[in-house]
This record gives C-alpha cells, structure tokens and sequence, in this order.
C-alpha cells in the first residue's frame, strides 16, 4: 500500500509543481500544446507499442470496445433528457460535458503507472469505442439536436479523417492486428519504446497543472454542480455495474470502472465553443473533472490495496 501512496502524492505533487509554475510564470497554459502533442504523437504511440510486448488474447475484447462506445450513448441520453427545455446551445453543453472521457491523456498515463501493461490494452481498447463518439459523434448529435441543418455527410467524412489521423489510435489498431496476428517486434525495439513512453505520467500530470483554471460567474455554481453530479453519478453507477454484474477479470474491472470515472475529453471545450456554450460553464466543468477523476481514482486505489 505504500507504493500506491507515495505514487498517489506525486501524481498530486506534480499537478501542483504545473500549477504553481505556471502561477510564476515560468510554465504557460499556451504551453498545453506543447504538452499534448509531446504526448500524442510520441509517448503514447511507444507506451502502446511496449505495452503490447506482453499481450494475450482475450476473448472480452469485443465487450471493452462495446463499453466505451455504450457508456458514452449511455451519457448522450441522459444528459439531453436532464437538460430538458433548455436553450438548444445548453442542450449541446450537457451532452458534450455530461459524456465522453479522457482516456488518451490521463486514464491511459495513470493506468500505466499503477497497473500492468494488460491493463493499458484493455483501456485503450474501451477508448476505441469512446473515440467514435468523442472525436466527433457525439459533436455531430450535438450539433443535431440543436437543428442546425449541417451537412450530415461532411459531418460524418469530418469524424472519420479525425479518426484515422490520431497516431496514437493508428498505432493502437496496428499492435493490435499484430498481436492477434502473433507477430511481436523484437525485444531492443520493445525497450526502447518503454523507455520512451515511461514519462507519460509526467507529462500528463503537469499538463493538467498548467491547463488547470475555473472561473466562476455569480448563479451558474448551480448549473456546474448539476452537471458534474449527473456526471459522477452515473459514472458510479456504471461502475458498480461493470465491478458486480460483468463476468470479467479482475483487472479488467479495476481498468474499465477507472475508464467510467475518468475527466471530460480535452476535446469537449473546443465542441462547445462550437456550439455557441457559455464559457464560463464548460471551461469551470472541464478543470473540475480533472481533480475529481483523480480524487476518485485515488480512493478505488487505496480500496483494491
């Protein structure tokens, strides 16, 4: 247990190093991009390709993609019906903060830290399902139910090229063709990629220290709380539902019901701007997700150990 509390304490240790950087002056919230392509197109893809060194077939794999695409729909629904008759820009602010998780940028990161590696395959594999959605669906039913009369075609060619652009998911699909295929990279090629993706944890925490920023507008307290809570609430629930009901390993649980808690995508901000959202509200519910997740994930840590 011991472990999993000194790691515990730097993850938050390197939150606050970003935070308190970027509050000097020496670190810049612009620096984010930075930060995440580092992590896009170079940690992530070698943590993937070394994380596949040890992976064994697993009859679930089509139940974790189906996860990540279900829980999402899952959310999609309950956020439209929880926004009611509001304003159709509101409607878009529910579905696009209420549903879709970060998993690429922090989920994977901590999964590799505390887990392992047949852990980050089951992840990433729910994120296959989760990307679908986060990439682009969710922002084209969004952009729907708002009855802006888009291009539903270019909407879908838009969502696809988003897809198949992602390295890190380009990388994924072709271990992952590779490793049912029984073919492996040699072992120099899987140390090195090792080495290369061991800072992704790093990086992820610091990222999140320096983007980290909640401004508040006096009476919109309420509508944040609200979102958030329908958020965790029913990621809880989806969680007990994966822990109790699903006939999985018990790693597989311990990944998936990490997956359900995780933080709002990075890409959420960015759609709802789109959507014409208050700002104040999506970027408050976008920096809180973070230290929830984490917070959450801490406590599950020290539950299973």
């Amino acid at each position: 247990m011991s472990g999993i509390l000194v790691r515990s304490i730097g993850c938050m240790v390197l939150i606050g190093w970003g935070y308190g950087l970027k509050r000097i002056g020496i670190l810049k919230k612009e620096y984010k991009e930075v930060f995440g392509k580092i992590l896009m197109y170079i940690i992530l893809p070698a943590a993937f390709i070394a994380n596949f060194s040890n992976f064994q077939k697993d009859e679930h794999l089509l139940v974790y993609f189906l996860l990540g695409l279900g829980a999402n729909l899952l959310m999609i629904g309950i956020s439209y019906r929880m926004a009611g008759k509001m304003k159709p820009e509101d409607k878009a602010l529910y579905i696009l903060e209420g549903s879709g998780y970060n998993i690429g940028a922090f989920t994977i990161p901590f999964i590799s830290a505390f887990f392992e590696p047949a852990a980050v395959v089951i992840t990433s594999l729910f994120d296959i399902g989760n990307s679908i959605m986060c990439t682009g669906g969710t922002f084209s039913m969004a952009k729907g139910f708002m009855h802006r009369g888009e291009d539903s075609k270019g909407r879908i060619q838009e969502f696809f090229k988003n897809l198949i652009s992602s390295i890190p998911f380009d990388t994924y699909i072709v271990m992952l063709f590779l490793s049912l295929a029984g073919i492996s990279l040699p072992d120099g090629v899987n140390q090195m990629c090792s080495m290369i993706g061991a800072p992704a944890i790093v990086i992820t925490m610091i990222m999140i220290g320096v983007t980290f920023e909640v401004e508040l507008e006096k009476g919109e307290i309420g509508e944040i709380s609200r979102i958030l809570i329908m958020r965790y609430s029913i990621g809880i629930l989806l969680g007990l539902m994966i822990w109790f009901l699903i006939p999985i390993s018990p790693l597989a649980k311990k990944a998936l019901v990490i997956c359900v808690l995780a933080p709002a995508t990075s890409t959420s901000p960015t759609f709802c701007h789109l959507c014409g959202c208050r700002p104040s509200i999506y970027g408050a519910v976008s920096s809180l997700t973070v230290p929830i997740s984490l917070a959450l994930d801490m406590i599950l840590l020290y539950c299973w150990n």
